[in-house]
């Protein structure tokens, strides 16, 4: 057992358990510098000191990525495009600079055998506002696995309290591994170890806070917008679908009881057991991962094998989404 800190582990099958919402890379285009004109491209092609501009907000995809323990990453299934099982990879973490003085970054999706001239999905961990000006500053290819890796993580604020399996409440913070916990299927389980992690809390990294009462908690519950909560039939008059069992935290954000807050940084806590657990937390049922997890355990249900073609010749030529994507533009 051990106690961690920094970069979160990874398991052997990195799966987010929600879509991520991507820009394509057209949607971003370089107004001053080398590549004035050009939009977004891998990083091979990229200038440090470039400006780019969100010119186009409403040019986004969901995509479902699962990660192999060899490091390939696939896109199971996007939005509007008619193949599966797409290879990807992760180019590279950009940080960009607005001409305000606000620090963002980008993670770069693009596939193995995209052209030089081609334009990668843009994964936004921060806020963009379309027509803003933003200076490349640095080109990162060693951050994209990391900060990839954070964003399937269910962590819990320090001060959330779970329960132990003395019935006890203890702040997250203060549990050390080898603790038992109360988990609602498999009666008391030791904790195997404690991750922490810090972010900026911006984009998808930003906490998600729930009112206390309002999915029945006993007090403000704060968690990772990757955070699995199990709702129960009891919730089912909040406006929730009944028939929804285990949502994300950052599916069930409301804009007022359940909302999350951007600003400054974070820091959350990752418990993990030998095998995937529901504890409970502020009274709650929510998920916790394990600390290594089986491949086969996690594998999704038989998908049809990739098609010939890329996933971004899959999508041209289908409808675009008219909304703004959420926690990249505004």
């Amino acid at each position: 057992m051990q106690m961690l800190s920094g970069a979160l582990p990874s398991p052997k099958i990195a799966r987010l358990p929600r879509p991520i919402r991507v820009l394509h890379g057209s949607a971003f285009r370089c107004v001053l510098g080398a590549n004035v004109g050009d939009p977004m491209t891998p990083a091979r092609s990229l200038v440090t000191g470039d400006q780019y501009r969100v010119l186009d907000a409403t040019r986004h995809r969901n995509l479902h990525l699962i990660q192999a323990s060899s490091g390939r990453l696939r896109v199971a299934k996007a939005d509007h495009a008619p193949t599966e099982s797409v290879a990807v990879h992760l180019d590279s973490v950009l940080q960009f600079m607005s001409l305000s003085g606000q620090a963002v970054e980008a993670l770069l999706l693009a596939e193995p055998t995209i052209a030089t001239d081609g334009a990668p999905f843009i994964l936004p961990l921060g806020r963009f506002r379309a027509r803003d000006t933003y200076q490349l500053i640095a080109i990162s290819p060693g951050l994209a696995q990391s900060r990839f890796d954070a964003l399937s993580h269910m962590c819990l604020d320090p001060s959330t309290r779970v329960s132990l399996a003395s019935g006890a409440l203890v702040p997250v913070g203060e549990l050390i591994p080898g603790d038992a916990l109360l988990t609602r299927d498999g009666g008391p389980r030791r904790l195997h170890a404690i991750a922490r992690s810090t972010q900026p809390a911006q984009g998808p990294f930003a906490p998600v806070h729930v009112a206390a009462g309002f999915l029945n908690n006993a007090a403000e519950l704060v968690v990772s917008a990757a955070q699995e909560l199990l709702i129960c039939r009891a919730e089912a008059n909040r406006g929730f679908d009944p028939l929804t069992r285990r949502c994300c935290a950052a599916d069930l954000i409301n804009g007022s009881e359940i909302r999350a807050r951007e600003g400054g940084y974070v820091t959350l806590c990752r418990l993990l057991f030998d095998a995937p657990q529901v504890i409970f937390a502020e009274g709650i049922p929510v998920c916790a991962q394990a600390a290594l997890q089986s491949a086969a355990a996690e594998t999704p249900p038989t998908a049809p094998a990739a098609k010939a073609g890329s996933l971004f010749e899959a999508i041209k030529g289908q409808p675009i989404a008219q909304h703004t994507p959420v926690d990249a533009c505004s």
